[in-house]
């Protein structure tokens, strides 16, 4: 039920892939709406009806993330690495976490400010929502870019342990 050293618990493979894929969804149809869409028409708020409803879900998922995070402590490295790598490491996922509990409530909250007609709070909290969304997608660039590192110069399998799969551990 736990992780270990080897394998990851399939709820952490659940949560990890899940959240992924709803923050991934969420960025593309924010984007598509913004780029291809006209404002103010039913197809776009369709699509950011979906975008939002996506971003609540990510609150939840994430939040209970990091709860599992709580009892399951950091993933164990597999194989040595600097004091620093791991320090960054745990920093951006952590990062990870708290920006896709945050970015989301900044959307909702901008959303009810404007929805209320409060213009100032509306636009304060839609800009803080982009600074986490694009500080979000740092933080997964850089998480992306550690596992390319681990998969290709280190050869340690982190991917494959992340996907579920059982690795060897030395």
């Amino acid at each position: 039920m736990f992780d270990r050293k080897a394998r990851f618990s399939p709820l952490t493979v659940l949560l990890h892939w899940g959240i992924a894929a709803g923050i991934l969804a969420a960025i593309c149809l924010y984007f598509y709406a913004d780029f291809f869409l006209k404002p103010r028409t039913p197809e776009r708020s369709a699509i950011m009806g979906i975008h939002k409803t996506i971003g609540y879900w990510v609150i939840w998922a994430a939040s209970f993330r990091l709860i599992w995070r709580g009892v399951n402590g950091y993933p164990k490295s597999l194989g040595s690495q600097h004091p620093a790598l791991t320090g960054i490491s745990h920093l951006v996922h952590t990062m990870l976490l708290l920006l896709a509990i945050i970015t989301p409530l900044m959307g909702e909250w901008a959303s009810n400010a404007f929805g209320n007609g409060d213009r100032a709070n509306g636009q304060f909290y839609m800009s803080l929502h982009w600074y986490c969304a694009y500080t979000l997608i740092f933080c997964i660039a850089l998480h992306v870019a550690g596992t390319i590192k681990h998969q290709l110069i280190d050869k340690d399998q982190i991917l494959c342990r992340s996907l579920g799969a059982k690795v060897k551990v030395d």
